[in-house]
């Protein structure tokens, strides 16, 4: 379990250097689906790894195409990893701190394992989904493609 000062610092670094996004995918019923994530890169593989071995999730590497930049090291989580990040840290988020709440909605939406044999969402669930993603995707000051 990570202390309050390392969970201060998780956010420090999500703040600073994160970036939470959101997907939309359309299932094999033709449904829109919206998935969360979240990922922090950094040319420096020590808190990309601490994140790791402390948070859970992924952690896979990207080099640019030129010579000139060095590896980057992605640090990546999803779903009920990331919607436990992100409740975790929350009350030390500043910049991203929204985005996070939303998130954390999102997430508490999506169905879990197991739960896919279930009615269909209706359409005030996936309007109430596409609305928050929406919200994400403009605090993140991208354009959402409809």
């Amino acid at each position: 379990m990570p202390t309050e000062v390392e969970l201060a610092y998780a956010a420090g670094i999500l703040d600073g250097e994160g970036c939470i996004s959101v997907r939309k995918k359309e299932n094999r019923n033709g449904r829109i689906c919206y998935y969360c994530g979240l990922a922090i890169a950094m040319v420096d593989q020590e808190v990309p790894r601490w994140l790791l071995t402390t948070f859970g999730g992924f952690l896979y590497t990207s080099s640019r195409k030129t010579k000139a930049w060095r590896t980057v090291y992605i640090w990546r989580v999803e779903n009920k990893a990331l919607m436990d990040f992100l409740s975790s840290i929350l009350p030390y988020l500043i910049l991203k701190k929204k985005r996070a709440e939303l998130a954390i909605q999102l997430c508490s939406m999506v169905r879990k394992k197991g739960q896919s044999r279930k009615p269909p969402m209706t359409i005030e669930e996936e309007a109430g989904r596409r609305e928050i993603a929406t919200q994400i995707c403009a605090a993140n000051q991208r354009q959402y493609i409809q």
